[in-house]
């Protein structure tokens, strides 16, 4: 099986200035106090955009204040999917926390700007490539049991909490990601930062293998040879 693989030299929290992040910022027009949680995925059903806006109401209805939800993936338009998803931010009355922002243009700020970044798929997904890059810029990651395997994302209770790199929680189950990001957001801050900073080792330890693209090739390149 070929490796995932990230450029964590690209994706170092080290290397990107505050002016970069609060650019990304503003892009997203996130107030000041306002904690950014990156929705990471393209603007498909199945990457769970829905799951996140009914968890964005339970915060609100439980009086959680200073959020806000970005939502960066591409929505190339061949579906209803983004106008049923606007229409549900209108109907839970969440437009005051969501933002649909798209791909930024600078990723690694991006993640730098998030208090924590959520992968809430609903079908099974392949190589989380972008939960390793979040992980890597040593960002909180939150991620349905769809979007990665325990393998990627080191959470209780399989792990002790001092080895977590973050939270995951059943697939399509808003009031289970609600309660994992009050537990994420109402931790303190050191606490935060701890398990960030265990992700960005886990990814630099696992996921830093320069040999992944050669061995990907080589994998085509077996594939596409032709049989006699």
């Amino acid at each position: 099986m070929v490796p995932s693989h990230i450029d964590v030299g690209r994706f170092d929290p080290a290397l990107v200035t505050p002016h970069r992040i609060e650019a990304v910022r503003a892009a997203w027009d996130v107030g000041a106090d306002a904690r950014a949680i990156a929705v990471i995925g393209r603007i498909l059903r199945r990457k769970g955009h829905h799951v996140v806006v009914r968890a964005a109401r339970r915060l609100k209805d439980i009086g959680l204040r200073n959020f806000t939800f970005v939502l960066v993936g591409e929505d190339h338009g061949r579906s209803s999917y983004s106008g049923e998803l606007w229409d549900l931010v209108q109907a839970t009355q969440t437009s005051d926390v969501i933002r649909i922002a798209g791909p930024p243009d600078d990723l690694p700020a991006a993640y730098g700007a998030s208090t924590a970044v959520v992968s809430a798929a609903i079908q099974l997904e392949g190589s989380p490539r972008s939960l390793l890059e979040a992980m890597a810029m040593a960002r909180p990651v939150i991620a349905s049991d769809l979007a990665a395997g325990a393998e990627i994302v080191l959470a209780p209770p399989v792990v002790a909490e001092d080895r977590m790199t973050g939270l995951r929680y059943p697939s399509g189950d808003d009031g289970e990601l609600a309660a994992a990001l009050i537990r994420l957001l109402s931790a303190p801050e050191s606490a935060r930062l701890a398990v960030g900073r265990r992700g960005r080792e886990r990814a630099l330890a696992q996921f830093a293998n320069a040999a992944a693209a050669p061995q990907m090739l080589a994998v085509y390149a077996e594939i596409a040879r032709p049989r006699t």
